[in-house]
């Protein structure tokens, strides 16, 4: 993955929205197999964003930038409302492909 692209697509999720790793990763350059590295790559990043990754299904990850609970509460600040554990499909964002 590319460390400018992940940062330019990171930066482009909408308050209020969120992104897949699987979608981040590929857009970034990467591979669905990048996505399990993410998180880690998140959490060491520290990029004000980070925590509008969500898993595809729209659940918080239980290792969420080391403090799952915290990513969910930020995302319900910004007025993301879960059901069943999980951000709503129609708040998805799609990256862009890499080119």
């Amino acid at each position: 993955m590319d460390k400018a692209r992940l940062n330019q697509i990171l930066g482009a999720i909408p308050k209020g929205r969120w992104a897949s790793y699987a979608d981040v990763a590929v857009a970034a350059g990467g591979t669905v197999q990048h996505a399990r590295a993410l998180n880690g790559i998140l959490t060491r990043g520290g990029h004000r964003n980070a925590h509008r990754v969500l898993l595809a299904n729209g659940a918080v990850a239980s290792t969420a930038l080391g403090d799952p609970e915290a990513v969910r509460l930020r995302l319900e600040g910004e007025g993301l409302v879960f059901e069943a554990g999980r951000a709503p499909e129609g708040k998805r964002w799609r990256p862009p492909a890499a080119a």
